[in-house]
């Protein structure tokens, strides 16, 4: 399969399955992908991170390997649609398997800027939460920053806001 033309030529999410099925089989293919989303023509990356979402839905561990090249290109990419499906996909993975220094200064970074998309700042939060589960420390200042915006915030905001709260709220950390 030529990925980058298969990209270039449809959006359709059956296209999109497709790549995410064949990229599975295959190292070599899955770095082609992370190329394409770091490197390749714009239209092409942002249907590539897409397929990249697919993949963390249902294989986390098989993108795990790239994170820190993936969190490592957000610093520096205008592009919104890649830098939401990147940190979308963070949203599986565990903390543990990301540099977890690089991963909250960034997921930090873009939950904090109010000009950024909101799903990109749910997104963000919703790692942000995971890596504050493990540093009661953070925990406090998580669950501030999120109160203190819930009166202006979004539908979106608010409804992943409460989750994210109930959880931080909660001593276990479990529902």
């Amino acid at each position: 399969m030529d990925m980058e033309k298969t990209l270039a030529a449809s959006r359709e999410i059956d296209v999109i399955l497709g790549v995410c099925n064949y990229v599975q089989q295959s190292e070599e293919e899955l770095n082609k992908l992370i190329e394409l989303i770091l490197k390749g023509e714009k239209k092409v990356g942002e249907r590539a991170s897409w397929v990249l979402t697919k993949l963390a839905d249902t294989h986390p561990e098989l993108i795990s390997p790239y994170l820190n090249k993936l969190l490592s290109h957000l610093k520096n990419s205008a592009n919104e649609t890649i830098n939401r499906n990147i940190i979308r996909c963070l949203e599986n993975i565990d903390p543990e398997k990301t540099d977890q220094d690089l991963a909250f200064e960034i997921c930090y970074q873009y939950f904090e800027n109010k000009s950024n998309p909101i799903a990109v700042r749910v997104f963000a939060m919703s790692f942000l939460s995971k890596i504050a589960l493990k540093y009661p420390e953070f925990r406090e200042e998580l669950i501030l920053l999120i109160e203190d915006e819930m009166p202006y915030a979004s539908p979106a905001f608010k409804s992943r806001g409460m989750k994210v709260l109930k959880l931080l709220k909660t001593p276990s950390g479990r529902h």
